[in-house]
């Protein structure tokens, strides 16, 4: 089955942070801030923020943005480059990030 235009163009994402242990609280909250003004941008089509239920430190982003450019112009806000800024000492190195593409 082929994709339709909208659907092949979209960027969708995982992004997995661990939390330091004792740290947890301090980055959802951090990660919290980041969901509204991340909803509001122009090609957000899901930007959500879970907690892992078997890992209290493991929080987990699902997004998907409109296209390349939208996730791009995301990568460059002020809240998406605060997480940089303010998360490296919560955290236990960098988020891992899966870029998938979808089936259908």
């Amino acid at each position: 089955m082929q994709q339709n235009q909208s659907t092949a163009s979209e960027i969708r994402l995982v992004a997995i942070v661990q939390a330091k242990p004792g740290h947890e609280q301090a980055v959802a909250d951090i990660l919290e801030q980041a969901v509204e003004p991340s909803r509001n941008e122009i090609g957000c089509l899901e930007y959500t923020l879970h907690q892992d239920r078997e890992g209290a430190g493991r929080f987990v982003f699902v997004e998907c943005w409109a296209d390349a450019d939208a996730l791009a112009a995301h990568e460059r806000t002020a809240h998406f480059l605060r997480l940089g800024e303010v998360l490296p000492p919560h955290v236990e190195g960098p988020a891992h990030v899966l870029r998938l593409r979808r089936f259908d």
